[in-house]
């Protein structure tokens, strides 16, 4: 079996590449599929050009194809045509899991049974937290943290006094060191 790889390199790419980096006056040609020069390539595109220029020049071929549309496919397709389609669909039908191209799977109908919607959603039950018992070490932890604080308030009243009362502040009337 003569099969034809697919080039690891686009050949337009690559005669772009070659036109650009290394000064060959090459070109890909994708109508032959060949690689042509520019003189060739120049003389190829003034050919397609007098052939374009020869039909739309002509009256008699306008007017028919005004009438007649042209088809751009062919009627009928090649035996090659088929089973390069027949491949892809093999392998199609292989990468998907389906059992062939040709097989059609039916889907199976599920009866749907009714739900039912009657149903009660209970009360959520809340519960009140009792109070805690009170531990005689806690509130003895804390009369002494309050008379803490008691005793620093007033230190610093006293050292606010004292301050007031002393050096130069003393001396000046009105003024407060807070």
């Amino acid at each position: 079996m003569n099969k034809k790889l697919k080039p690891l390199i686009e050949p337009k790419h690559f005669a772009d590449t070659l036109r650009t980096y290394d000064d060959v006056d090459i070109f890909y040609d994708g109508v032959s599929d060949s690689f042509v020069t520019e003189k060739e390539f120049i003389a190829n595109e003034k050919n397609k050009e007098k052939k374009i220029n020869q039909y739309l020049t002509k009256p008699d071929q306008l007017l028919k194809n005004k009438t007649k549309k042209i088809n751009p496919y062919p009627s009928q397709a090649t035996p090659e045509a088929v089973g390069k389609l027949a491949e892809r669909m093999e392998r199609n039908a292989q990468m998907t899991g389906g059992k062939g191209p040709f097989t059609k799977t039916k889907i199976k109908k599920i009866k749907a049974t009714p739900v039912d919607l009657n149903f009660k959603i209970p009360a959520p039950s809340i519960s009140v937290p009792r109070p805690m018992p009170v531990d005689p070490e806690q509130v003895a932890m804390k009369q002494r943290f309050e008379q803490m604080l008691l005793q620093a308030q007033q230190q610093k009243a006293e050292e606010n006094f004292k301050n007031n009362t002393q050096g130069l502040m003393a001396l000046i009337p009105g003024a407060t060191n807070e």
